[in-house]
């Protein structure tokens, strides 16, 4: 198992070392499909497409270090939460297990091998929607004395 921060530092890197290159041929040749875009029917999109791109690419090449540094800095702790996480997936899988062997509107009786990382992954986000965004939840009471 690759380290998630190395691969991305290395996709970054890839990332950010091709927005260079794009920028470095396309900047050139703009002028040269200018030209030419006036006698062939069709290239001005194409122009259109390269002069919206280059802006980005720039932004691009020029972020890409600063977020491999990002990465590089955030390594032990991306490096920690890797190896934490097939026991935190484990977990997640029992209960979810235990929560739908319990739920008496379901007639179940699934295993945490049962589980799918789907499963778990839709039931945490749940379980996260219903704790912090309802609209019971006081803090969204529109009829506080105090506003």
């Amino acid at each position: 198992m690759g380290s998630w921060a190395d691969e991305g530092i290395s996709i970054t890197g890839f990332i950010g070392q091709s927005a260079a290159l794009a920028v470095r041929l396309g900047t050139p040749a703009i002028p040269i499909i200018q030209f030419i875009a006036g006698f062939v029917p069709g290239l001005s999109p194409a122009l259109q497409v390269l002069n919206i791109a280059e802006p980005i690419l720039q932004k691009i090449a020029a972020g890409a270090p600063i977020v491999q540094q990002l990465i590089q800095n955030g390594k032990p702790s991306i490096d920690d939460l890797q190896m934490a996480a097939p026991s935190l997936l484990n977990d997640l899988k029992e209960l979810y297990a235990l929560a739908v062997n319990n739920d008496t509107a379901q007639v179940a009786n699934i295993s945490t091998a049962d589980v799918t990382n789907n499963q778990v992954v839709e039931f945490t986000g749940s379980v996260f929607e219903r704790s912090f965004f309802t609209p019971q939840d006081p803090r969204f009471d529109r009829n506080d004395a105090n506003t």
